[in-house]
């Protein structure tokens, strides 16, 4: 499944700035921290010395789909119990601009398919830009963004590099508008994950309560995508590479990895809640649909939900 670049809510509403901590994800996150600049005054700003902040969140995730096929002979779901942990810096560097300077790992754990099982882990700097302390005014955001993949299954293990900007706003006192757009490069162990793709994600927080949001999520995906399925005809003609895929148990099922151009639009809808100034709950469904560019034959669908408790220490 291509990367996607999650808004992890951690602590959505917990202060009257109503301020969200927005970390680098997954299947990947957005590369803004909301609205740093939103009602401080300058000299408060130009007084603050670096600070830390580590955060952490343990989830639990139904995938319908995760060898990403198109028949329901080779559909597989699974579920994975996932856990990350985080810390990032972050250095003012005038009074509307600053510098933030991030670290995460991340295990995944496969009910059935453990070859799937996997650790990831990730830099990444942002530059974070406003052109004002207003309410309404833009937050603005540059990242570079490197990490790599331990895998289980030895044609997944690889490296990640990730670059994108991104802008945040504030529509009313409740409603939240994000949009980014990153190129990610993934180079692994063999060619078949050798991916590139581009991503547009626009992004929508609603406040129903001063603790509680609902949250509506876009993206746009242009380029590689990995399906494992039976060899067939329609895919072998269009495959850019293709390999064995030894999480579904390679050429013994029959189970071959196929490296395709495809276009993905993926729809989440979510909600989030605080418990208290340091924890809150997620829960979250996400459609996956991804078309080849060559063949409107050769597609997959997936549905994925996600239940995750997210904290900060």
């Amino acid at each position: 499944m291509p990367a996607i670049h999650d808004l992890q809510r951690h602590f959505p509403v917990i202060t009257t700035m109503n301020i969200l901590i927005a970390v680098t994800a997954t299947l990947g996150t957005l590369m803004l921290n909301p609205v740093f600049a939103q009602n401080v005054q300058p000299d408060q700003q130009q007084n603050k010395a670096t600070t830390f902040q580590y955060s952490y969140e343990a989830g639990l995730v139904l995938d319908d789909n995760v060898s990403r096929a198109k028949y329901q002979a080779d559909i597989q779901d699974d579920s994975i119990a996932s856990f990350s942990i985080g810390v990032k810096s972050t250095t003012p560097l005038s009074d509307y601009t600053r510098l933030v300077l991030g670290g995460r790992v991340e295990a995944e754990k496969y009910e059935s398919f453990g070859q799937l099982d996997n650790f990831k882990y990730f830099v990444d700097l942002k530059y974070q830009f406003a052109f004002g302390s207003a309410f309404s005014s833009p937050t603005y955001a540059l990242k570079f963004s490197l990490g790599g993949i331990e895998s289980k299954s030895d044609i997944r293990t690889s490296e990640t590099a990730n670059f994108g900007f991104g802008i945040n706003k504030w529509l009313t006192t409740t409603i939240n508008l994000s949009s980014a757009y990153s190129m990610k490069v993934r180079e692994a162990d063999t060619e078949v994950f050798d991916t590139r793709e581009h991503q547009i994600m626009v992004n929508l927080d609603v406040d129903i309560t001063p603790r509680q949001l609902i949250y509506l999520t876009y993206h746009f995906i242009d380029g590689d995508v990995v399906s494992s399925a039976t060899p067939k005809p329609s895919t072998y003609g269009i495959a850019r590479v293709n390999e064995p895929d030894d999480a579904f148990n390679g050429l013994t099922t029959n189970q071959v990895a196929y490296r395709i151009d495809a276009r993905s639009q993926v729809f989440t809808v979510g909600y989030n809640a605080a418990v208290n100034r340091q924890l809150s709950v997620d829960i979250s469904y996400r459609t996956i649909d991804s078309q080849a560019t060559e063949s409107d034959q050769v597609y997959y669908d997936r549905g994925i939900i996600r239940a995750s408790v997210l904290g900060r220490f």
